[in-house]
């Protein structure tokens, strides 16, 4: 079996930018609540897994998760983009690892997050149609680690 040829990618660089507007709108309407329009920038068919470890399936089931968050615990909340890093696929797939912040979430019992909350998302960006949606999320908290011990 040969490995694949590499090739250049077509347009790398505006392709980049594409990637980074998109992501920098997709936390412009979190952070307005507009949850009706930032779903519409998921496929049809796209899934989540939040920090908690739930899959969520679809983007009707998705928008519902995120309207029922922004209703009571992010009704508060906002975030920002701390750092983004953009991997090309291919000319339709881009991979981003967006660092993220947020302040203002509600407190729930028994989950001590810190305050700015922190943490990493992957986001699978797919361009159907001339254009880029997300297929596929996967949100982490970065929670405070102990010390191992020596081994």
């Amino acid at each position: 079996m040969q490995a694949a040829e590499a090739r250049p990618l077509e347009n790398e660089r505006e392709q980049q930018q594409a990637i980074r507007n998109a992501t920098e709108r997709y936390m412009e309407l979190w952070n307005a609540h507009a949850i009706g329009e930032h779903s519409q920038l998921l496929t049809e068919d796209a899934d989540l897994v939040n920090v908690v470890g739930m899959h969520v399936r679809g983007r009707q089931d998705i928008q519902k998760h995120h309207e029922q968050l922004h209703r009571t615990i992010f009704s508060n909340s906002a975030s920002r983009i701390l750092d983004l890093s953009i991997a090309a696929v291919d000319d339709a797939t881009v991979l981003a690892h967006m660092r993220w912040e947020m302040k203002g979430a509600a407190k729930l019992p028994g989950w001590n997050v810190p305050e700015p909350r922190t943490g990493v998302m992957s986001l699978l960006w797919v361009k159907r149609n001339g254009q880029w949606r997300v297929r596929s999320l996967h949100n982490t908290d970065a929670i405070p680690v102990p010390e191992l011990p020596n081994s």
